[in-house]
């Protein structure tokens, strides 16, 4: 697992924002203030798609913590997206 994937921890989707090198230590950020730190066994990677609302959703949070760069990416991918 990697830094920015999403993951399910205690039946919460979230995104890992920190992990150590052998990862007993692993930070998962769950919305705009909460998160909790687990070991590689406590959460599993998850794979799904987004549509454009869900974007669009992301683009509305990436402007309300100031994250240009994460608007522009998603803006990228709603071009992709196909529905």
């Amino acid at each position: 697992m990697n830094i920015g994937e999403w993951v399910l921890a205690e039946n919460q989707v979230g995104f890992i924002v920190y992990k150590n090198h052998t990862e007993t230590s692993i930070k998962v950020k769950f919305g705009y203030r909460n998160s909790k730190v687990y070991t590689k066994n406590d959460i599993s990677p998850i794979k799904f798609q987004l549509d454009n609302d869900a974007i669009h959703n992301l683009q509305l949070l990436a402007l309300e913590t100031n994250d240009k760069s994460w608007f522009e990416e998603l803006g990228r991918l709603k071009t992709h997206c196909i529905l």
